[in-house]
């Protein structure tokens, strides 16, 4: 695997990081409030100054708070921030903002679904936002601020520091389930019939999510020392972070050992992402790192 840290042009933590267009493309957002996308095909290992010409977007004014969460869609990037906003960015029209929807308090976590986005907020509610018309339902699931969140055609879930997660039936629009935990989760990720959450004391959870069940499987502890801010499963691997400086790479499996730890990082890692064998890491050091494949220089 090739490993790039970027510096340049990040002067404060980076807290999210996102890869679009099958992990061409990545989306960082930071305390300093910038949004920046490069292109990570442009970016050359043995040339720091690649990075000049891989940046595709960067605006030092895209927030007005702590960027904290990214999601997209086709070409529309999705952030949300600690100055209540969340901005749609047209980059198919060189990162234009098509729409800003105001929330009642900072926006910590979103996600797209059919059309509309779903957002958690630190006011303790759940949004569901139309592009087009604005805030069109509040819910309040939870009592403490609401920190993750994964959803499928039938269900919305919501982890809070209420130490709860909240499964909504989007068919019956109620809420179908309540998971109460020890430790509150700090991170979520749903699909294949299960639900692997990240606690805030360095734990992970397995629940089977098969029709609907949302049981407890087993609790995991894989060697994090600090909150586990991210976690990322598929069919090849469980990838988790933590405040403890380090990213996990487990098997995916009932009993997840440890295939390998990263610890290139000197600060907290806030949050991972995963797309097409291209790793990318958001780090309070002030840097975003990236794993991906090496080139075949051989291929032309």
């Amino acid at each position: 695997m090739d490993h790039i840290i970027c510096r340049n042009g990040l002067f404060a933590s980076v807290d999210v990081v996102h890869l679009m267009k099958e992990g061409t493309l990545l989306a960082s957002g930071s305390r300093d409030r910038y949004l920046n996308i490069l292109d990570l095909n442009k970016l050359e290992v043995e040339n720091p100054d690649s990075i000049k010409d891989a940046k595709v977007l960067s605006l030092n004014d895209a927030h007005r708070g702590w960027i904290w969460s990214m999601t997209s869609h086709g070409d529309t990037l999705l952030t949300g921030s600690w100055d209540t906003y969340v901005s749609f960015w047209d980059l198919a029209a060189g990162g234009t903002v098509n729409q800003r929807v105001k929330c009642k308090s900072a926006v910590l976590c979103t996600n797209f679904d059919q059309g509309n986005v779903v957002a958690g907020s630190y006011d303790k509610l759940v949004y569901v936002i139309d592009p087009r018309a604005g805030i069109v339902q509040e819910r309040r699931q939870h009592k403490r601020p609401v920190l993750c969140m994964a959803l499928d055609d039938n269900y919305i879930l919501t982890g809070s520091e209420d130490n709860t997660i909240s499964v909504f039936d989007k068919r019956a629009g109620e809420v179908y389930k309540t998971i109460t935990m020890e430790k509150y989760p700090m991170s979520m990720s749903y699909g294949l019939g299960q639900l692997w959450v990240g606690d805030k004391c360095g734990q992970i959870h397995l629940y089977n999510a098969r029709h609907g069940q949302f049981n407890i499987v087993e609790t995991y502890d894989v060697g994090h020392t600090g909150k586990i801010t991210d976690i990322r499963h598929s069919l090849g691997s469980i990838i988790t972070c933590s405040t403890d400086r380090t990213i996990k790479i487990l098997e995916p499996s009932c009993n997840p050992g440890v295939i390998t730890t990263l610890a290139e990082h000197t600060g907290e890692v806030a949050g991972i992402d995963f797309q097409n064998d291209v790793l990318a890491s958001a780090c309070s050091d002030v840097s975003i790192g990236i794993w991906r494949p090496k080139c075949d220089a051989s291929v032309s």
